[in-house]
């Protein structure tokens, strides 16, 4: 009797996550979408070019924290009129909202950023 093999069913269409953002008492609904693979990568060789790298190949830290979370958020967060939010904008908002953006947007993309850039560092 043969074994019955699994098959796996992927998406080829970017999904998305409707979050709303508050300012001023307006509440204006934003969408961030999956990443395609050409602006993921390109978000990953960012990050790689600001990771410091120690003697031995490990990863040690990030040069720079400017724009690590604006810069995700710069490829995938579309406004009300579904375009693209620049990360200057980004920039201007609260602390606790970009990090909570952010987070949707790791999770919407399956990005453990500090996992991928150490993977990617160690295999160069």
């Amino acid at each position: 009797m043969g074994t019955q093999r699994k098959i796996r069913r992927f998406r080829a269409s970017l999904a998305e996550e409707t979050v709303e953002i508050e300012s001023n008492g307006k509440v204006d609904v934003y969408t961030i979408r999956q990443l395609d693979g050409a602006t993921r990568d390109a978000y990953m060789d960012e990050l790689k070019a600001n990771t410091i790298v120690g003697s031995n190949g490990k990863y040690i830290g990030l040069k720079s924290y400017a724009g690590h979370q604006s810069g995700l958020l710069a490829k995938c967060l579309f406004g009300p009129g579904g375009k693209l939010i620049p990360e200057d904008m980004i920039q201007r908002w609260p602390a606790p909202t970009i990090n909570g953006l952010f987070e949707v947007a790791q999770e919407l993309n399956m990005l453990n950023v500090t996992d991928e850039v150490k993977e990617a560092v160690k295999n160069d």
